[in-house]
């Protein structure tokens, strides 16, 4: 016995109908804010003290 199996048509998936509005909330009330780039607040090198520490190591 061979089965025979017809055509199935897919429905066309439902659309809203019109033009769609891909303008989020964000774009519309972004506003853009001009500063000058981010600088570091360190120095660039660190201190170095000349006499031998005396104290007590927290590793060992």
């Amino acid at each position: 016995m061979k089965l025979i199996t017809g055509r199935t048509t897919m429905p066309t998936p439902w659309s809203p109908q019109g033009d769609m509005d891909n303008m989020t909330s964000y774009k519309q009330e972004y506003v853009e804010k001009h500063a000058p780039p981010a600088k570091a607040i360190r120095n660039d090198g660190q201190r170095m003290i000349p006499a031998k520490f005396e104290g007590e190591p927290t590793y060992r």
